[in-house]
């Protein structure tokens, strides 16, 4: 599969860049600047620190939801998943261009 570039709009109305791609009807993201999007993921969260050429991935499931992972420069799962419901996935699924 093929990613292709787009960005996500962040709750100020800046671009975050992300790759997505489709699988069926699951939309596939990674983002190279978790930290910009952390607060749209994570209600309450501002400053977070993570190490160097830390990313995030995720998939926006309909019907299901949406699941991230933080991971470091080497893929290794920094924490634990972040979980979306589906109406607060489909609201950030919007923002997606």
């Amino acid at each position: 599969m093929l990613m292709k570039l787009g960005f996500f709009l962040d709750r100020n109305g800046q671009e975050v860049p992300i790759k997505t791609v489709h699988s069926g009807e699951t939309l596939l993201i990674e983002c190279l600047e978790p930290v910009r999007l952390l607060p749209d993921l994570v209600p309450g969260a501002t400053a977070v620190e993570l190490p160097l050429g830390a990313y995030l991935r995720g998939a926006f499931i309909p019907g299901e939801g949406a699941l991230f992972e933080l991971f470091d420069s080497l893929g290794r799962l920094l924490d634990g998943a972040i979980s979306l419901d589906v109406a607060t996935a489909r609201e950030l699924a919007r923002r997606i261009r």
